[in-house]
């Protein structure tokens, strides 16, 4: 069986490299084209493919060109999105709720012990401002901790 592991690899090109090969299938296609050297000589097949790789890294030179240039508002938007779903949620909370994460705010912990059968920590569980901590917790109390993307709007303290 023929091994197509080059496939991947081609795939995973990014940015100069695949801008690279793009000028360089290019440049045989054009050379080609207007009977440059031996390169008017080539086969006609080794035109095909290379007409088809200029398509291809053309491709994905273009991609990576885009992502550069919107990657970070891209970001910035869903960052942005991300915290004012947060912020929605925290405004939403009970007074014990918001009372627990108050206090873990002025401790400056973002993990705390809470009884297994804890319903505040429970809900705070169910709406993913708390994940089960990592570790083993005492065998009546467990570690939860406050997600870091919740941590930072909890610490602000604009919610």
């Amino acid at each position: 069986m023929a091994d197509l592991g080059w496939i991947s690899k081609l795939i995973d090109l990014r940015g100069s490299k695949a801008f690279v090969l793009f000028v360089a299938s290019a440049g045989v296609s054009v050379g080609y084209r207007e009977k440059l050297g031996e390169l008017g000589n080539l086969p006609e097949t080794w035109i095909l493919v290379a007409n088809i790789a200029a398509l291809v890294f053309g491709a994905m030179t273009l991609l990576w060109i885009v992502e550069l240039l919107f990657g970070p508002v891209i970001r910035a938007w869903r960052r942005r999105k991300n915290e004012m779903q947060i912020r929605g949620l925290l405004s939403s909370l009970g007074d014990e709720e918001r009372l627990l994460l108050t206090r873990m705010r002025e401790a400056n912990q973002q993990s705390v012990s809470r009884p297994i059968t804890d319903a505040v920590a429970s809900r705070l569980k169910q709406k993913g401002l708390l994940l089960p901590g990592a570790g083993v917790g005492h065998m009546m109390e467990w570690p939860f901790t406050i997600p870091s993307d919740v941590w930072k709007v909890v610490q602000r303290n604009d919610w």
